[in-house]
């Protein structure tokens, strides 16, 4: 279609050799009506359950469904009214309008005065899907990290082991907002004797996290502050007298069972 008569047995082959490849291939034409698909491979149409019939002709959004993301439709979009290379990870539908994901390499072709777009496709569904399940082991990993173990009807501990950053800092707060709003406890103890780092940020998320708990109605008390951690409190003119401190868990409970008795 694309090469000259003199070049046919050459095209033949090239298009048996395409079909032998596990990757869809397309190519549309730009200078029809709605870029339609003017070649397609046995691999694409193995990837999507469609038929030559069907898919020639045709733009290829026929792929796209409720789920597929519009900013990369927009991005493929843009890419092709300009012409230019594009590389995008993309949730498709097959025939039987089962979803799967699409990672898409499209190219502009010149030839003869005319562009057309070369598409490549690779079914990465099951790449996607161990994504996925790292994704999630790593954020219950994460959860573990920050657990808050009731101690008594009146307390918990929240143990903060390792370093105290901004991502960090979203999830305990996230945690012990959830975690709050469920339970009656008076006092949450947040023990820092794992904390192995205490710079200027660590230090206002503390601050910041007794005010929120304070908010609640729950009293904020912090334990396990090391020597070297109250003189990097002090060196930053923290007020550290406003806090509620013990050494260990253990006083803490003490103070506390004093109190609700």
């Amino acid at each position: 279609m694309i090469l000259s008569e003199n070049n046919k047995e050459l095209a033949k082959f090239i298009e048996k050799a395409l079909d032998y490849t596990r990757a869809g291939l397309i190519i549309t034409d730009s200078s029809l009506p709605d870029n339609p698909i003017i070649y397609t491979n046995k691999g694409f149409l193995d990837m999507t359950g469609y038929c030559e019939e069907e898919v020639l002709g045709r733009n290829c959004r026929f792929l796209q469904g409720k789920k597929t993301d519009p900013a990369t439709v927009n991005q493929l979009r843009d890419s092709i009214r300009a012409a230019e290379s594009v590389n995008v990870q993309i949730l498709n539908y097959t025939k039987d309008n089962e979803i799967f994901w699409n990672e898409l390499f499209i190219d502009p072709l010149y030839l003869d005065d005319k562009v057309y777009f070369v598409g490549v496709q690779k079914d990465i569904t099951e790449n996607m899907k161990q994504k996925d399940q790292l994704d999630t082991y790593f954020e219950e990993m994460e959860q573990m990290s920050t657990p808050i173990v009731p101690v008594n009807d009146s307390a918990s501990v929240l143990p903060i082991i390792g370093q105290l950053n901004e991502h960090r800092y979203e999830m305990v707060i996230n945690n012990v907002m959830n975690y709050l709003q469920k339970t009656d406890d008076h006092y949450l103890i947040i023990d820092l004797s794992g904390l192995v780092e205490m710079n200027e940020i660590a230090v206002s998320h503390l601050f910041d996290l007794q005010k929120l708990i304070t908010l609640t109605g729950t009293n904020a008390i912090f334990t396990g502050i090391q020597p070297s951690l109250a003189q990097k409190l002090t060196s930053l003119q923290t007020d550290i007298k406003s806090l509620t401190t013990f050494s260990h868990v253990k006083a803490a409970l003490q103070f506390i069972n004093k109190h609700v008795q």
